[in-house]
């Protein structure tokens, strides 16, 4: 089952490299916060879109225990403070929502919203490729269960500080 979203971004960035030669200010590639493929758009003035989406599906061998389904879109508005041929440094803001559900016991699902906000240096690795990483500040509001609704918080947190080299990467091809 991994295999398929591995499958279709070798696919987008087979087609992407058809155009390769000539960049444009629109790019698609992997979003490490939303763990999902993402496209972004540069307009004429250097604000910036971006939008990305994710799926995951946790079955477990287990009969018994539950199959989870969890969904993630994300939306972000980003401009570049600093620019060069080789790297930029991005200011952004930026909204996610979490839609973890549990729909074969008990229809029981939770949403989660993510408001944040900080800088995003961009490193172009060649021409078309670049790597981004984002760091700064975040607003989560964690929903209620539908069958629990007293479990709801806020967590006002930083964010970019992952042990991980590669986890909160993203890649953007810009074609």
């Amino acid at each position: 089952m991994k295999k398929i979203p591995v499958i279709g971004l070798i696919a987008l960035f087979t087609v992407a490299a058809a155009y390769g030669e000539t960049p444009t200010k629109r790019s698609i590639g992997w979003d490490g916060d939303v763990q999902g493929i993402s496209f972004r758009a540069i307009t004429a003035s250097g604000l910036g879109f971006g939008a990305a989406a994710g799926i995951m599906f946790d079955s477990p061998k287990n009969e018994r225990a539950e199959t989870k389904t969890d969904v993630y879109l994300g939306l972000t508005v980003f401009k570049s403070v600093w620019e060069h041929e080789r790297g930029n440094l991005n200011g952004f803001g930026s909204a996610m929502l979490d839609v973890f559900g549990n729909y074969d016991k008990d229809d029981d699902s939770q949403i989660d919203f993510t408001f944040a906000a900080g800088l995003e240096p961009e490193i172009f690795l060649i021409k078309n490729l670049s790597v981004t990483t984002r760091f700064g500040i975040a607003l989560k509001l964690i929903g209620d269960d539908i069958d629990n609704s007293d479990d709801g918080t806020t967590i006002i947190s930083t964010f970019g500080n992952k042990i991980s080299v590669v986890e909160g990467f993203s890649f953007n091809w810009y074609f």
